[in-house]
């Protein structure tokens, strides 16, 4: 038989001992909730990311392909893809807004993005000044303008990945020793 104390001193350590672990799993749980709530947060933003990248990708490739085989002497400007060119143009300038308002204007995708927008209106501005059809001036300064907004665009696909991509991601092909 224990003497009175100790059997006091042995239940308290049991209530401290439950008690303990009662608050350790609390705390751990609480963590792993908050974890699960913050993940769950950056991935629906990362889905807004990615939706903008893909409207101004899409609108500018839209764009590209109405302009692209005049270019290159494969088919001729003419009334019709005039008439195209005008909501083509408002729509690339939409959606680089839209990557304005969701990057911001001064992080680095959003920088990038201003430039694909100010190239398509280089590009808009030399397709549709250009006399229909177009001669051989117009076509080689559509080409030209074409090239410098296809640049751009890849400069902003580079920058807006590094700004979607996960934390502790790597996209595959980036390390120094992928060739």
């Amino acid at each position: 038989m224990l003497p009175a104390w100790a059997t006091v001193v042995l239940a308290l350590g049991g209530a401290a001992i439950g008690a303990l672990a009662g608050i350790t799993a609390s705390v751990v749980g609480y963590r792993g909730t908050e974890l699960n709530v913050v993940h769950q947060e950056s991935e629906a933003w990362r889905k807004v990311l990615i939706e903008a990248c893909q409207a101004l990708s899409d609108a500018w490739l839209e764009l590209r392909w109405l302009l692209y085989p005049p270019s290159t002497g494969a088919g001729a400007f003419d009334a019709e893809a005039r008439a195209r060119l005008d909501p083509l143009g408002t729509r690339c300038a939409q959606t680089v807004a839209r990557v304005l308002l969701v990057f911001g204007r001064e992080s680095t995708a959003g920088k990038a993005a201003s430039e694909v927008d100010l190239k398509v209106a280089e590009l808009k501005d030399a397709a549709i000044l250009a006399p229909v059809p177009w001669d051989e001036e117009a076509t080689t300064k559509v080409a030209s303008a074409i090239r410098a907004a296809e640049h751009a665009h890849e400069e902003f696909l580079l920058k807006a990945q590094v700004a979607i991509e996960p934390a502790g991601w790597q996209a595959r092909g980036s390390d120094l020793g992928d060739a």
